[in-house]
């Protein structure tokens, strides 16, 4: 039998997982973008994050990352699209654990 606690430990191991992907996804995109790679290269890399489907809260954040991410191809220059994924890159992911 799989206690609630279980559950919860199971959620917030993912979620942590997942905020650490999308770190480490941020920062394969930092390195393409600074090695001269278009914007194309790191849409090919978020693009199988955006098509995530599913009700798990893992994979709803990685695909708002994801399209998030886009948006940004899409709309920022190349100064500001690189401080954009740097931010990300940069940033630890919140510690979560159970209160």
């Amino acid at each position: 039998m799989v206690s609630a606690w279980d559950d919860e430990s199971s959620i917030l191991e993912g979620l942590t997982g997942s905020l650490q992907f999308q770190c480490d996804t941020a920062r394969e995109i930092v390195a393409a973008l600074r090695n001269g790679e278009s914007a194309g290269r790191a849409f090919e890399i978020l693009r199988p994050l955006s098509r995530q489907s599913g009700m798990r809260p893992t994979l709803q954040l990685l695909t708002v990352f994801a399209n998030m991410a886009i948006r940004q191809l899409i709309d920022a220059d190349g100064a500001s699209l690189l401080a954009w994924f740097e931010r990300i890159a940069e940033s630890e992911p919140i510690p979560l654990h159970r209160p």
